[in-house]
């Protein structure tokens, strides 16, 4: 058996490969989209954008551990990214532990507001606050 090298893949093929992904995902073909972004999550640890895709698809897919995960890693690679902390939120609030989303949900809130290019999404985070934080002092949201 003759000993074959095996180029890595480049940049220009990993970008391909992601498009493809975000396709998948765009079009509702969460379990495939999730199959590229864990490959590409694998080949290229370091790439944000594929632990977002890897977290978007499995939380869509309510499988909010393996979400919670990916976001993580994608917050360790860019902790200023307002849009992780308010994904992960959204998962620990689903999973049903609200006190823990609203710390989370917090966490985004403190990020949002060190930069003025999040303005909507903190008016979204202010007012999912509120809403989060009635539901545990028993406050009806009706």
């Amino acid at each position: 058996m003759q000993n074959q090298n095996i180029e890595p893949l480049n940049d220009d093929s990993l970008n391909s490969l992601y498009c493809i992904g975000y396709n998948l995902y765009r079009n509702g073909k969460y379990t495939d989209a999730r199959d590229f972004f864990r490959f590409l999550s694998i080949i290229k640890a370091d790439d944000r954008r594929y632990w977002l895709g890897l977290g978007a698809c499995c939380q869509m897919m309510k499988n909010y551990p393996t979400a919670l995960e990916s976001y993580s890693v994608a917050a360790i690679l860019n902790p200023n990214d307002p849009y992780v902390h308010f994904y992960a939120a959204e998962c620990t609030y689903h999973s049903g532990d609200i006190p823990k989303a609203i710390a989370t949900l917090e966490s985004a809130l403190t990020v949002a507001a060190q930069s003025d290019t999040h303005s909507t999404l903190k008016t979204k985070l202010d007012h999912l606050h509120d809403t989060w934080s009635r539901m545990t002092e028993g406050v009806s949201c009706d």
